[in-house]
């Protein structure tokens, strides 16, 4: 025989205490929802801040710091600056000059001065001297276009010297750094033919002057380098 299922039985009703506990549950929760839902922007805002202004301030004193700190390093860059070009100007002779170059080794205008300086002592002979600012303003320069014209004269001061090995090792590195000029990597090229010729090694002093004719900005050296060639063709006939 089916069993038929069991009739639920009725649950006992809840005390009057307690159901009214219930229904005022119900009624503030609702009521707390709807007036979260009531927030204005500006509420929310204002509880955010309470929530969390602690580390709001934190982000807002860094930032100030790093701004402070940046514009602090540009105006004392500026300020140097300043400083090292008034100084420059008031160089009035060479030992001062060579002076400069020595303290500030390591700027832009120290390289300017270390070259001037190494121009004046090549153009009296002191080929050492000149080699020794030529090497100081090169190092100075780097990136600058004049680091170029600053290792020619020293590679040509070296050569002076009677070091004709290390000149010709000193064009070679120049002739072959595509960082450099045209103008300063024609130049060693012309230094290298006259070189070359200047030691009798006429075979080298022809390689020379055809790598010269492949560089752009060679005109003067080109012109400079046809009586050399003419001299060549004469002797090898």
């Amino acid at each position: 025989m089916a069993h038929r299922p069991q009739k639920k039985k009725n649950q006992a009703p809840l005390p009057e205490d307690e159901a009214a506990k219930t229904d005022t549950l119900d009624e503030r929760n609702l009521v707390d929802a709807e007036k979260s839902a009531e927030l204005s922007f500006e509420d929310r805002v204002r509880m955010y801040w309470e929530s969390n202004q602690g580390f709001i301030i934190a982000c807002i004193a860094l930032a100030l710091v790093i701004i402070l700190g940046y514009q602090g390093l540009g105006v004392y860059q500026e300020t140097t600056q300043r400083n090292l070009q008034s100084a420059y100007a008031a160089i009035s002779n060479t030992a001062e000059r060579s002076e400069f170059a020595r303290q500030n080794s390591g700027t832009r205008l120290g390289g300017v001065a270390a070259l001037e300086v190494a121009d004046e002592y090549f153009s009296s002979g002191d080929h050492n001297a000149a080699a020794e600012y030529y090497s100081l303003a090169a190092a100075a320069l780097e990136g600058n276009l004049l680091v170029g014209r600053a290792r020619v004269g020293a590679a040509i001061s070296v050569y002076e010297t009677g070091d004709s090995a290390r000149a010709t090792a000193l064009l070679d590195a120049i002739v072959n750094d595509n960082t450099l000029a045209q103008a300063a990597r024609s130049e060693a090229v012309f230094h290298l033919a006259v070189n070359a010729y200047a030691e009798g090694d006429f075979e080298s002093f022809q390689a020379h002057a055809q790598r010269l004719d492949g560089f752009f900005h060679n005109e003067i050296w080109v012109e400079r380098l046809a009586e050399y060639r003419a001299r060549v063709a004469q002797r090898t006939r």
